[in-house]
Parts: structure tokens; C-alpha cells; sequence
């Protein structure tokens, strides 16, 4: 493998050499293709003739990952054009066609491409950024609603083969996209990084034998800036079959808005917000009467430690109930029959621990359109209202009351990690962690129930507990269709334990009806309150 600073003069020699390019590269043929490469692994065996054939395909793969990515995050790129009718940046096909050569996939019918680019000054150092970013098995907890699983195959210095599952949108009719990666983390300044990602794919001379998803060149730019700032820039560029999208929810994926750039971009801003910027509430009269409530609570208020501990376990509980949504494959989720709703997914998959909790789990999910604005809906989730939409949360004799905000940032109200307590059966106390995305893209609701002692074992650290039966809600912007108000697309799901005793077909009836009496409160609530 070269060292990084003889890459760094293969990629500016290969910029200023490109004999590659073709003028009607759209309808380019699959020899034209494999020409073109054939034709940079030579040009690099001159340059350098002391490497192996399979080190300057490598090297040739990289180089071109590199420069396709700085080429297309370059702002007032003619590789990018405007719909004038969303305002929305789209990639111009044939422009990207003819500066580069995919040699891993030709442009085919029934392929759509999703590509997007993104970029922000955010308040960490650059090579801190870099760090976490470099491994990628952290990337499930920075990206906790987008990264389902990872897994490192193979690693050789700056290039790692990785076997990643990508969480689409948080809703039961979207499968995830599990794919083989090469990554690259390189860098290629001396104050900006680069980590790339494409698809290990690089036969596409069969149509019918293509995977439904290709991940075209992508990643992240990161540049240092003075006073312990960074700039990033991150580029989506991916390429997937005609029915793998479901029609109506294809234009809210084709351009970026679903899984694009920015919505990385807002993550990688929240996961950064809330190690360098954790903020408190003044919670003083707010605090519920019972003593022991308070002493956890003031645990949290007086310990940095115990707030940081909160947050982990709320990512974390964040991203099981995305992965059990999603099904992710890599977490044996297994879906189980078919319920007589399409817009109903059940999986199930055993207990993390069987020895000491034999049993199994299930994740129940559905989706309905609901005939209102999404900033109209979020409000009634986010707050106490969500007593009148979630059936259990009606054992509360009560009232929900928030006892405790921990925000994410100074910018985006209601987006934050929350503490709720009321009284189970009109006895019990118990808390409510709560988790809230709010993004112009879709916003995200997802809480699990806690007693006094979980509690305190989260605050103090003890590995013992986790997280184990989120529940939440996803919230999307519809689409006008003809007169019809666009509203918004919510999904609701829920985990819970199950054992071999119930019968499937029973449990989908059960869970479909779970399912439809939550729509049904939220259309009530609404009515109600609107």
C-alpha cells in the first residue's frame, strides 16, 4: 500500500490527466467501461512500476473515489443543476456521465438515482471529528437513525472493507440497505480529510444481476478552521432499482430530503451538539413531591457524569427502536407472516440475553396517513398529549408531567432528551425517558418506560441495564396528490416481549389492532384540540 503522501501526487497526476472522458457517456458501452479503467491501471504501472497489479487497482479505485467526491462537493459545480419547481439541487446526469467513468456501474434503465450534498461549520476540532469517524463501528452510535449495523471484515492502514445496513426511513414499508463497503479515510491537506465509501461491487454487466442498491462515491470532507471549528461537507450518492421505493414515497427520497446529505449532516450536528454543549432547564419548580424522585433527579442536575450517562442510553434506546423498525437484518430480526394490513410489519428476533432472560421480542410497526400539518402533530407526541394517543400510557392516574430537559442545541426548539414522570395505577412512579428529533426533513418521537431503580443504575453507569422496549412515532411530509391536502405520513411502533405460547396469527390481529386504535386516538386528539 502506498504511503499517504505518494497517493496524495497519485490523485493531482491523475486530475491533470484525463483521457477518460466520453461525450456520449449516458449510452456508454460496457466495453467503453472496462476500457477506461484498464486504461488509469496502466497509466499508474507507469508511474509506479515496483507495485502489483492488485495494489494500482486499488490505488486507481481510491484515487477516483477522491477526486469524484471533491468534484462534486465543489460549490457552483456544473455537475449540479436546480429544479425550478422544488428549488431543490439535483446531480445533472449527463454531466456526471462524461467527467467521470463509474467503472462499477454504467447509467441503466430502471436504476434511479439519489444524490445530495450538504455542508456546515460545526463546533469540534477537525481531528477529533476525524477519530470518531475513522472507526467504523462507532458510527452506530453517532448516527443512531441511520446506521443499522456494522461490521469490519477486513482493515489495511487507510482502507477497510466494511458490511454496513443503512436505516432508509424510520417506517415498516422501507427495507433497509445492507451493502458490502470500501472505505477510505485519507488525508488530503494539511488541514482536510477526506473518508470515502463505495459499494463492493464492481461488475455491472448484467442487469438483472445488480443488488438493489448501489452506494456510488460518498462521504464525508472535513476541513480545520481556527478557534477549534470545523467545516464538513458530505456528499449521498446512491443508485437503486425502480421497485425498491414505493411510489409514493419515492419523490420524497429521489431528491435527498428522506436519506440525503443533510439529514447526515443534522446528525453528525446533533451527536456533536450534545458532547460539547449539554445545557439544563431550570427545573426547580417542576420537580414532583416524592423524595426519591428527587434524589435521582438531583443526581442528574449536580453530575455531569450522570447527564452524559442519560444521553448514551437514550442514543441507545434511539437506535433500537430504528433498527427494530427497520428489521434490521444484522440483529436477526426476523419478520414474522403477513398481516392482512400492507402497511403493517411485525419482527421478531430472541432476547440479547437468553440465559438470563429467555424469551422473545417483538417489533410492531405501522404506517397511515394522517389529514394534518406535521407541525400541527408534532406538538401533541412531543408533550403530555401523548397520554390520549399511546394506549399504555393511559394507566396513568396522573397527569404526564416533564420533570427534566436536557437540549440538544440553542437553535431548533423541541429538539432534546426529556424526563417524564407519573403514577402507574395511581401508585407507582415511574418515568418516562424521552427522545425528540425535530428536522425539517421528519421529526421523531421515541420514549421507553423507566422505574425509580432503572433510573438510577442509568445515572450511575451500571452496565447491567439496558434498554429494551422503545416505543415511538416518525413523522414525514405528505405529498399533494390532485385537491387532496398533502397532511403527513406517521409511523408508530412499539417492542415487547412475547413467548412461544401465542400463536402468530393471534398476535398480528392483536398488534393490528393496537395499531389502528393509536391512529384512531391520533385523529381524536386532534379533533379535539385543533
Amino acid at each position: 500500500m502506498a504511503s499517504q503522501e505518494n497517493l496524495i501526487s497519485e490523485d493531482e497526476s491523475i486530475n491533470q490527466t484525463e483521457p477518460w472522458q466520453f461525450e456520449n457517456a449516458l449510452s456508454r458501452s460496457d466495453r467503453e467501461t472496462l476500457t477506461s479503467f484498464t486504461m488509469l491501471s496502466d497509466f499508474l504501472g507507469q508511474q509506479l512500476p515496483n507495485f502489483s497489479s492488485y495494489s494500482l487497482n486499488l490505488m486507481g479505485v481510491l484515487a477516483c473515489i477522491v477526486n469524484e467526491i471533491i468534484a462534486l462537493a465543489t460549490p457552483e459545480s456544473p455537475l449540479w443543476s436546480r429544479s425550478q419547481c422544488e428549488n431543490i439541487e439535483m446531480l445533472n446526469l449527463n454531466e456526471y456521465y462524461s467527467q467521470f467513468f463509474p467503472w462499477y456501474a454504467k447509467n441503466v434503465p430502471r436504476f434511479f438515482h439519489e444524490a445530495s450534498r450538504a455542508s456546515a461549520v460545526i463546533r469540534v476540532d477537525a481531528s477529533w471529528l476525524v477519530r470518531k469517524l475513522e472507526n467504523p463501528v462507532r458510527w452506530v452510535s453517532i448516527f443512531p437513525s441511520l446506521v443499522g449495523n456494522v461490521s469490519i471484515e477486513s482493515s489495511n492502514d487507510d482502507v477497510k472493507m466494511i458490511d454496513m445496513e443503512f436505516l432508509t426511513l424510520i417506517t415498516p414499508v422501507i427495507p433497509t440497505r445492507k451493502i458490502k463497503v470500501l472505505r477510505y479515510c485519507h488525508r488530503i491537506g494539511n488541514d482536510t480529510w477526506i473518508i470515502a465509501d463505495i459499494s463492493m461491487y464492481l461488475s455491472s454487466y448484467s442487469d438483472d444481476l445488480r443488488p438493489e442498491f448501489l452506494r456510488f462515491p460518498s462521504g464525508f470532507i472535513i476541513q480545520h478552521l481556527p478557534n477549534g471549528y470545523s467545516k464538513v461537507t458530505i456528499l449521498e450518492h446512491w443508485v437503486y432499482k425502480e421497485d425498491a421505493i414505493l411510489n409514493r414515497l419515492r419523490p420524497y427520497l429521489s431528491y435527498g430530503i428522506g436519506f440525503g446529505a443533510k439529514k447526515w449532516l443534522v446528525a453528525l450536528q446533533r451527536y456533536c451538539s450534545k458532547t460539547t454543549y449539554v445545557p439544563l432547564m431550570d427545573i426547580t419548580n417542576q420537580l414532583v413531591s416524592s423524595s426519591k424522585s428527587f434524589s435521582v433527579l438531583f443526581l442528574i442536575i449536580v453530575n455531569s457524569t450522570g447527564r452524559d450517562n442519560l444521553l448514551e442510553v437514550s442514543r441507545h434506546m434511539v437506535h433500537l427502536f430504528c433498527s427494530g423498525t427497520c428489521g434490521v437484518i444484522g440483529y436477526q430480526w426476523r419478520r414474522l407472516g403477513a398481516g392482512r394490513t400492507f402497511d403493517v410489519r411485525v419482527f421478531t428476533r430472541e432476547s440479547p440475553d437468553m440465559i438470563r432472560h429467555p424469551c422473545g421480542i417483538i417489533s410492531a410497526s405501522g404506517l397511515a396517513k394522517i389529514h394534518a400539518k406535521p407541525e400541527m402533530l408534532f406538538p401533541f407526541i412531543y408533550g403530555v398529549k401523548k397520554r390520549e394517543i399511546f394506549n399504555h400510557l393511559r394507566l396513568s392516574g396522573n397527569g404526564l408531567k416533564q420533570v427534566l430537559r436536557i437540549t440538544r442545541d440553542d437553535t431548533t426548539p423541541r429538539n432534546d432528551v426529556s424526563l417524564f414522570s407519573f403514577r402507574l395505577n395511581n401508585s407507582t412512579e415511574v418515568f418516562l425517558l424521552q427522545e425528540a428529533y425535530n428536522e425539517a426533513s421528519s421529526s421523531m418521537v421515541i420514549h421507553s418506560i423507566l422505574d425509580e431503580s432503572s433510573l438510577r443504575k442509568i445515572i450511575n453507569g451500571d452496565s447491567s441495564f439496558s434498554i429494551t422496549y422503545p416505543c415511538g412515532f416518525t413523522i414525514m411530509p405528505g405529498q399533494n396528490s390532485g385537491d387532496e391536502e398533502a397532511g403527513c405520513v406517521v409511523s408508530v411502533g412499539f417492542q415487547a416481549i412475547v413467548t412461544e405460547a401465542i400463536v402468530a396469527n393471534t398476535m398480528m390481529s392483536n398488534v393490528e389492532k393496537t395499531l389502528s386504535d393509536t391512529f384512531t386516538n391520533f385523529e381524536n386528539v386532534l379533533a379535539a384540540n385543533w
